[in-house]
């Protein structure tokens, strides 16, 4: 076993400016943070506001949680993201049994024995879980129990994706919208040809009319020059063809009295040879109105039954907005809003049908629509008028300083940041920027620091968890956002001590080492010795609960390795997760070394049962690539396990003491570790593990470095601005609980 090293205190001290890169202009240290904390309170009326966005892992749930319990008000965004290891549950619900899709899970399938999500922590389609915070930090009450019982029934429906009343409603729904689309083309189609006609014969006769008028005119000015030159001999003119225009006008008369007689006369003769006969041209005209009507009838009738779902829906949807929202016209029946005034039709609206006025929307167009109007309903922000003309300046001005500093950092590079990499950001920085500006610090999680950066947003802290080993420095939009922002962020938080290279290539200025969480119930005696193991895992065993992940966790390594001291334990069984990459690899290569019998795998496990699986093992066996901890290697330790895996120490001792373990790198050192970890003195040993956790990982070492960062982050920017979040209204010291309906 490795020897324990005493370091320097400032590494184990809670003093971020000792641990950063760099400290930032203009910020002083705070290590008395719980005094920052009242006096904020006492100066602003409310705790400070926290947001952690991302949930990899439960890094963000764990933080805000540990947060919480010190006195912050921080919120937990999860969207888009329903994996078991980011659901709340998986970190801190006791279960038995697994939930059928890990990616989608239904919670309800398992038996969490009482333990509710935390209201501070938003988890669902990315629109919905900001509103949810959105009318949670706006104090509209109603609205937020409304939208959390929303976002509940999403979650129920997402993990129901794979039944097949599900595809059955998705796929009947993107019929109906495909059908109703394509009628909607075609109607609009028949209406633009017809609108093309009639503008066409509108054309044709105002262009009769005009060479009709020309005509004339050339007329006209003939006659006047006429009448200019001889007006004697016009006036005589003009008289004659006047008599010569009344003869003729008298002749017409007597041969239009003799037509007239002619056909009194016709007409009694057909009378009397007609007499009793009906005439059908009424009934012709009628069945020709009813043929030339028909096809418009039934057009009418399709359109109405293929937009009546969407009206019902449009209606149903506005009408639940309003009640969640407390309008009481919604429900009252005595109470009217007055109508607003309407404004005057213009010339071509006078008419019962115009087709200048006439517009069609698509499905998706009226799902918008709803989707924006209910969600104004619930939060009480137009969606729309958040994307202006003054937003559009303030994003294509701020890209073209982000381009600017992405060449200055990075001149070396040879994919420079472009304008097409932030443009798809776009339609979505508007919500986004109005949720930011309720919170004093953002907390983003892996690549979300780049919606605070395209934001304009700070301060900020960015979290990485393995985030920038590799993806910065990738050659795509994403790694190029993701390296300007960790390099501009205010501060950077390093839970994996290897990349602190990686944070050096990217020029941050102030990194700040915190470990990842691991908090009070792994050292809970209750929690450990409590509950039955999987039933597939029979004690004595060695537990390795990395994935098979040949070319990352090593796992080759572990199963020559047990292979080769399979004989000299006969009792000892192996117990790894049924889950990787390289699962199949492995299960061939168990076969090949003959211990087929001596391997069990299990499903992943929850975090109350991994303590309780970590707790009964003989040995923990973690990863032999990275060289660094994870979130497995400090679980061992806390329960009191003895650890095998790989340490680099050459990126490691820059943070933590070496910690007591037992070095493995190939299947030869594997052998020799495990031979001396299942000889090993239980109880010594477990002594020296507990007593290091709590010099490098205990989780108050979590909370003191997050708190002493955020207050000094949030007093330099005060400092800054002194407008700095006052943030709308202030929210009560202590905030009442959601009342329950």
């Amino acid at each position: 076993m490795t020897q324990t090293q005493a370091q320097p205190e400032t590494l184990l001290e809670t003093k971020p400016s000792a641990q950063s890169g760099g400290a930032s202009s203009g910020s002083r240290p705070i290590t008395d943070w719980q005094s920052w904390l009242a006096t904020f309170e006492k100066e602003h009326g409310r705790r400070p506001r926290i947001l952690h966005i991302g949930n990899v892992a439960n890094n963000g749930y764990n933080n805000a949680k540990v947060l919480v319990e010190a006195g912050f008000d921080c919120d937990a965004l999860c969207y888009d993201y329903y994996h078991i290891m980011g659901c709340p549950e998986w970190e801190d619900g006791d279960f038995r049994g697994m939930v059928s899709d890990h990616f989608f899970p239904h919670w309800g399938q398992v038996d969490l024995n009482g333990f509710d999500r935390p209201i501070w922590f938003s988890q669902g389609p990315r629109l919905w879980a900001v509103a949810y915070l959105l009318a949670k930090h706006d104090r509209r009450r109603r609205c937020t129990k409304f939208l959390w019982r929303m976002l509940a029934v999403q979650r129920w429906f997402i993990a129901h994706r794979s039944r097949w009343w599900y595809r059955v409603i998705k796929g009947t729904v993107r019929r109906v919208q495909y059908w109703t689309s394509k009628t909607i083309n075609w109607i609009s189609g028949v209406y633009a040809r017809a609108g093309s006609a009639v503008r066409a014969g509108t054309n044709l006769i105002a262009a009769g009319f005009r060479a009709i008028g020309t005509r004339l005119r050339r007329i006209v000015n003939s006659v006047n020059n006429t009448i200019q030159t001889s007006r004697s001999t016009t006036l005589q003119t003009a008289r004659r063809a006047n008599q010569i225009v009344q003869a003729r006008l008298q002749v017409l008369r007597r041969a239009g009295h003799r037509t007239v007689a002619f056909g009194q006369r016709v007409r009694s003769q057909i009378n009397q040879h007609t007499a009793g006969w009906v005439w059908p041209i009424p009934s012709i005209v009628s069945i020709l109105l009813y043929f030339a009507v028909l096809p418009v009838l039934l057009l009418a009738l399709v359109v109405g039954l293929v937009c009546l779902p969407f009206a019902l829906v449009y209606h149903a949807a506005v009408w639940m907005g309003r009640v969640a929202s407390g309008d009481h016209y919604a429900t009252s029946t005595k109470i009217r809003k007055p109508k607003k005034a309407r404004p005057p039709k213009s010339a071509l609206g006078k008419g019962r049908f115009s087709l200048a006025v006439f517009r069609f929307q698509s499905p998706h167009t009226i799902v918008e629509r709803v989707r924006c109007r209910v969600f104004k309903r619930l939060t009480g922000i137009d969606l729309p008028s958040l994307h202006t003309p003054a937003f559009d300046r303030a994003f294509y001005d701020r890209a073209g300083s982000l381009i600017e500093d992405f060449h200055r950092r990075f001149p070396d590079r040879e994919d420079q940041l472009t304008l097409l990499d932030m443009v798809p950001y776009l339609s979505v920085l508007p919500l986004w920027t109005e949720l930011f500006r309720r919170y004093d610090l953002i907390e983003a999680y892996a690549t979300d620091p780049i919606l605070t950066m395209l934001a304009g947003v700070e301060p900020c802290v960015a979290y990485e968890h393995g985030t920038i080993r590799e993806i910065p420095f990738h050659d795509s939009p994403t790694a190029r956002l993701t390296a300007l922002a960790y390099a501009r962020a205010q501060a950077v938080v390093i839970t994996n001590p290897d990349c602190k290279e990686a944070a050096e290539q990217l020029g941050v200025e102030r990194f700040v080492p915190i470990p990842h969480l691991i908090d009070r119930k792994y050292y809970n005696p209750m929690i450990a010795d409590a509950g039955d193991l999987p039933p597939q895992i029979r004690p004595p065993y060695l537990f390795s609960p990395a994935r098979h992940d040949w070319d990352v966790k090593g796992t080759h390594i572990l199963l020559g390795a047990f292979a080769r001291i399979a004989d000299k334990y006969p009792d000892l069984q192996l117990v790894t997760p049924s889950w990787g990459g390289d699962l199949d690899r492995s299960r061939d290569l168990i076969n090949s070394l003959g211990i087929a019998d001596r391997v069990a795998m299990i499903e992943p496990v929850n975090i109350h049962n991994l303590i309780r699986v970590t707790r009964g093992a003989r040995v923990l066996v973690d990863q032999f690539r990275f060289g660094v901890f994870g979130g497995i290697g400090p679980t061992a330790l806390a329960v009191g396990t003895p650890l095998i895996t790989h340490l680099d120490h050459s990126k490691s001792d820059w943070w933590m003491e070496p910690p007591p373990y037992f070095e493995a790198w190939d299947e030869d050192s594997c052998v020799d570790a495990l031979n001396r970890a299942l000889t090993a003195d239980a109880g010594a040993l477990r002594a020296d593990l507990r007593a290091w956790m709590r010099r490098n990982y205990w989780h108050g070492h979590v909370v003191d470095r997050h708190a002493c960062l955020f207050a000094e982050l949030i007093e330099a920017s005060q400092q800054s601005d002194p407008r700095h979040k006052d943030l709308a209204e202030a929210t009560p010291l202590n905030p009442k609980p959601m009342e329950s309906r």
